[in-house]
């Protein structure tokens, strides 16, 4: 059968014959390529890949079901590792008038007050959905952790991942000013993310037009977070210099603490957007403490579209995303991800990374191709949160699979309707996205 004709063989062990799968998704080379893809049988035994050969080297086997893929595109599922999942969905409740980073803001403030748990899992759930009937298996969230809702939040968080276990993998990472880790706030909230697993972060400002006294806060913040961090092995995963100000340089301040505390290799900086607007010699100072410190990037394209540079009646003149490429040329990992969701900070999307991916492309100058780019959703985002057995089609891993009706990357990337095929544990997703409207909203 076709790899859409047809009903989809009920147990997990088959073989998808002459699949086409960009090397960047494969955990080992499997020898001579197909320019920038390798055609491959993938044996299914159990739910898991058993074989994986080149197309046509391994003999048929009776009584097992074949799909024949015919040369289209299979990726593995893949890792959204920066969501905002307790405030998804929210922009019927919550909206941003003027569309600002200081709007969204004040309508997240507003939201806090508006939701209860139930609410607030139910929006959640909703979100999951979709991404899991999209593809992705994994998620990193930052969740609101300011003291007030804190726990509840906390507490809906595990409740969630428990709910969602074995279908999209979660991690939770506390979402709050940073300088709270220097309070016995913030001392209590590293013992409860601990307790749960997850990770310290929240939100690293530079005070560009504040005192001496503010930028010696800072500094005592950063290093507070990366002591509480260390003590508890935890990762961390900061929003840093999300800002159009070329004098926001909280990136230099991560790093330094970073490597002051020892906490090297553990900590992810996502936007960095001033960074794009520095001088060279800047740049490259602060790129080579940010390799000393071993410090990961993520950058998010659709927010900082959205956000960055927005004034009345002005197209803005730069992009709002970091510097890619040179932190790529660093030899530091940098990642792709949706950030938010219909909500005040973006009102668009449906968690589907894939489409993330696409305002990439053209937003970040990407060549998929023929760049390294694709694993920025996959193997890449896995290896810097520790998703073990996500982003990568290997032997012994499970058979969790997106397959497109499309022959090449180029083809799955310029049809946003494509259909494609969602397989966990050699098992086809029969359920599509949640439908509109939410429980809710009108």
């Amino acid at each position: 059968m076709s790899a859409f004709a047809g009903p989809w063989p009920e147990k997990g062990s088959l073989v998808l014959r002459r699949a086409r799968i960009p090397r960047l998704f494969l955990e080992r080379a499997l020898g001579a390529d197909d320019g920038a893809c390798l055609l491959a049988d993938i044996f299914i035994e159990d739910g898991r890949v058993a074989r994986l050969l080149p197309a046509g080297q391994a003999p048929d086997e009776a009584g097992l079901a074949v799909v024949d893929c015919a040369g289209r595109q299979v990726w593995p599922t893949l890792v959204d590792m920066h969501t905002h999942l307790d405030r998804a969905h929210s922009l019927s409740l919550a909206p941003n008038p003027d569309g600002t980073f200081a709007g969204a803001r004040a309508a997240m403030a507003r939201l806090r007050g508006l939701f209860t748990p139930e609410d607030t899992a139910a929006r959640m759930d909703f979100a999951l959905r979709a991404a899991h009937a999209r593809g992705v298996s994994a998620i990193r969230t930052h969740v609101d952790s300011r003291a007030e809702i804190a726990e509840a939040n906390w507490a809906l968080f595990a409740d969630m991942r428990a709910r969602w276990a074995g279908r999209v993998e979660l991690q939770g990472v506390a979402l709050l000013p940073v300088e709270t880790y220097a309070t016995p706030e913030g001392e209590e909230l590293a013992e409860r993310v601990a307790d749960l697993g997850g990770c310290l972060g929240g939100v690293a400002e530079f005070p560009v037009e504040g005192s001496p006294d503010e930028l010696a806060r800072l500094r005592k913040a950063l290093a507070a977070l990366m002591r509480l961090a260390r003590r508890h092995d935890l990762d961390v995963d900061l929003h840093v210099d999300e800002t159009a100000d070329p004098r926001a340089r909280a990136l230099e301040l991560v790093a330094k603490a970073a490597i002051e505390a020892g906490h090297v290799g553990r900590v992810v900086c996502g936007h960095c957007s001033s960074l794009a607007l520095q001088e060279e010699a800047v740049v490259k100072s602060v790129l080579e403490l940010a390799r000393r410190a071993g410090l990961r990037f993520v950058t998010l394209p659709t927010a900082n579209l959205m956000l960055q540079e927005r004034l009345p009646g002005r197209t803005p003149r730069w992009r709002g995303v970091t510097l890619l490429h040179e932190i790529e040329a660093a030899g530091l990992p940098i990642a792709i991800a949706g950030d938010n969701c219909r909500d005040a900070f973006y009102p668009y999307g449906d968690g589907d990374i894939l489409d993330t991916f696409r305002h990439a492309v053209p937003a970040l100058h990407l060549y998929p191709e023929e760049d390294a780019s694709l694993a920025m959703i996959g193997p890449v985002p896995a290896s810097i949160c520790g998703f073990a057995g996500h982003g990568l089609i290997g032997e012994a891993r499970a058979a969790d699979l997106i397959l497109f009706q499309a022959s090449t990357v180029n083809e799955v990337l310029s049809r946003p309707d494509l259909a494609r095929k969602v397989v966990r544990a050699g098992i086809a997703l029969t359920e599509p996205p949640p439908a509109y409207p939410l429980p809710g909203e009108a």
